[in-house]
């Protein structure tokens, strides 16, 4: 492996080439690289003849992206990140700075859905494993987790990933569990009843507007007891709760064809449970083939995502103008493909940072 200094000189050599800068390369101390084991920093000499803007990161950005791979994995930004440098100097006293990591993040596989297992961390909290390397904290952030992603993406498979590792939490977290699949998906259904999980789905001759109804009922016990939490926090502060979870699947099906009386109802409760639902450990798992506004959530609702999933073997900005809607240009993300189309996309976790994601494979879902 070279050291950073020749990985510096490598990516602007790189850049050199591929950059259109007027003209201006490191040969005329136009830039310089600074590469060291968790970012790398691309600083600008000014005055120059090219524009260090949001445009110019962009890129930079997916030159290093590809450059790298599979050596490292440069995270995408929501827009340019300036930071200082150590310099006095007006001319270079800051630099675009990206963010990555050794190697890529690879897929996890698993023979059977049982042997999904939480596992605690240093400081002792509890952690899923998404990725080989990477690792989601439930309870840190908002704890609501949102999907999305067209049919055969491999949607279903990882929500019952996700859901095993709520229910394998120990006993004094494991999540009381409800799965409300509107469309009887047999996955479900058999992952709902093998496990003793509360699950809703339209019965015989119900029409939507009715299992609607019967699902804002829910909603609406779950907001009860937020309410009642918080007021067990005000005498207690320290209490902690084991999650009470509410999974939704194609969530969309839900609200279309509704009338407005009924899905406003809905949509009312699902923003204030997202809203208010963070200190309680109270929490939504929604999964939709889209997220549009006034559809699925609202716009202030869905800020409330901790985790986000866009699976898509060719994330697109249409594909992330919900989910992703400050990720300017997800085509750049260079997605670890390992021979298995399902299950591939992009991540963002409570550190706001957007990677390859590769969902976990299960070979058997029961248990």
């Amino acid at each position: 492996m070279m050291s950073n200094d020749e990985i510096s000189i490598y990516l602007e050599s790189c850049l050199n080439g591929a950059l259109n800068l007027n003209g201006e390369t490191t040969l005329t101390n136009s830039f310089k690289i600074k590469f060291t084991e968790h970012y790398f920093d691309f600083i600008p000499y000014l005055p120059s003849s090219y524009v260090v803007s949001g445009d110019l990161a962009a890129q930079i950005e997916q030159i290093a992206m590809s450059v790298l791979y599979p050596f490292y994995t440069v995270f995408s930004a929501n827009g340019p990140q300036f930071v200082r440098t150590e310099s006095k100097n007006f001319a270079n006293a800051r630099a675009l700075r990206f963010y990555l990591k050794k190697g890529v993040y690879e897929r996890l596989h698993f023979e059977r859905l049982s042997e999904v297992q939480p596992f605690q961390g240093n400081n002792g909290s509890w952690l899923f494993r998404l990725m080989k390397g990477y690792n989601y904290n439930p309870f840190k952030g908002s704890g609501m987790i949102g999907i999305s992603g067209q049919s055969g993406s491999g949607k279903t498979i990882f929500s019952l990933y996700l859901l095993e590792n709520f229910i394998s939490l120990p006993e004094s977290l494991k999540a009381d569990l409800m799965i409300v699949d509107p469309k009887l998906d047999s996955n479900l259904y058999f992952f709902a009843k093998q496990n003793e999980v509360n699950y809703l789905t339209p019965g015989a001759g119900q029409n939507s507007t009715s299992f609607l109804d019967e699902v804002s009922r829910e909603l609406k016990k779950l907001l009860d007891i937020i309410h009642e939490r918080q007021h067990m926090l005000l005498e207690n502060p320290k209490n902690v709760f084991p999650p009470k979870i509410i999974y939704i699947d194609e969530a969309l099906a839900l609200t279309s064809s509704q009338t407005k009386k009924a899905k406003d109802a809905y949509l009312a409760l699902v923003d204030q449970v997202m809203l208010m639902g963070r200190a309680t450990n109270c929490w939504l798992v929604i999964s939709a083939q889209t997220w549009p506004s006034g559809d699925v959530v609202s716009s202030s609702a869905r800020e409330q995502l901790g985790l986000r999933i866009l699976l898509s073997s060719a994330p697109s900005k249409e594909d992330c103008r919900f989910l992703f809607k400050n990720l300017e240009h997800p085509e750049n993300i260079v997605l670890n493909r390992d021979g298995f189309d399902r299950g591939l996309g992009i991540i963002q976790g409570v550190d706001g940072r957007v990677v390859p994601f590769t969902a976990p494979y299960v070979q058997d879902l029961r248990r």
